[in-house]
């Protein structure tokens, strides 16, 4: 199926890269700056759309491989591929640098391992910022709050197991602790952090890997922001504006950490 464009025609598809395929509309948006988001389904367009008119940034989507078909490590793959392209080729393709990555659950997860990848393969580089939206980021055996959370809404423990089976299938409980598959088991001593914007609702299983993944990012010295929102469920941040209460205030906390990190 064709993509179908925002109205604002901001919505293009890159195909290998290839600058033929990206519109001049969205090679001159913004000379500032480019948001990284790791979560790829059209659904995302509206939110998309919101942080490019809102945030005053270039927000480029990857549409990473997805399981079972392709199981790990394929997409994640796919984000360390494009995020390395945007950190050497941004500024002459788009005008802007790469200043932040995020994303939501699973691209939540996938964002963290983008910035803990970069850390090693070009030290050089830094972003402004990371969002973290409802993350999780243990995926060998669930944290206490999804095997205790009784209100199902949107998802439960037992369609997240069914997820973290068809994307790594055949591994033990020990090899999904591996730091490059959980970045909660990854060692924070001594790492030089971006600051981090953690946000979770509170009807959410997922709420102990945001406020403990937080936690682990503060302990070493780097900055973490950890917003919960009272009676949000997993997802909420995609909600239509006015539906509960807590979306207006996530995208307006959101946009806050991107301005402060930017100086706008």
């Amino acid at each position: 199926m064709a993509p179908t464009p925002l109205k604002s025609d901001l919505t293009v598809d890159a195909s290998k890269f290839d600058r033929s395929t990206v519109d001049k509309q969205t090679l001159e948006f913004n000379e500032k700056l480019i948001k990284i988001w790791a979560d790829g389904p059209r659904c995302q367009d509206p939110y998309l759309k919101y942080m490019a008119d809102h945030f005053e940034v270039t927000v480029v989507s990857i549409g990473y491989r997805l399981a079972p078909e392709d199981p790990w490590p394929a997409g994640a793959e796919d984000c360390y591929d494009a995020a390395a392209w945007l950190v050497k080729n941004g500024p002459s393709v788009f005008g802007g640098e790469l200043m932040f990555t995020g994303g939501e659950s699973a691209g939540g997860h996938l964002a963290c391992l983008v910035a803990f990848h970069l850390l090693e393969t070009m030290p050089e580089f830094a972003f402004r910022g990371l969002l973290l939206h409802f993350g999780c980021y243990d995926m060998s055996s669930f944290l206490p709050h999804a095997l205790h959370h009784e209100t199902h809404l949107v998802i439960d423990y037992d369609v997240m197991k069914s997820y973290i089976d068809a994307l790594l299938p055949n591994t033990t409980e020990a090899q999904r602790r591996h730091p490059s598959i959980s970045p909660f088991w990854a060692d924070l001593r001594g790492k030089k952090l971006p600051p981090a914007l953690f946000t979770c609702g509170s009807e959410d299983p997922l709420l102990d890997d945001s406020v403990m993944m937080g936690s682990k990012w503060a302990m070493w010295g780097n900055e973490s922001i950890v917003k919960i929102y009272h009676g949000a469920p997993h997802g909420f941040i995609g909600f239509p504006p006015g539906t509960i209460k807590a979306v207006q205030e996530v995208l307006d906390d959101t946009e806050a950490f991107v301005r402060a990190k930017v100086g706008v």
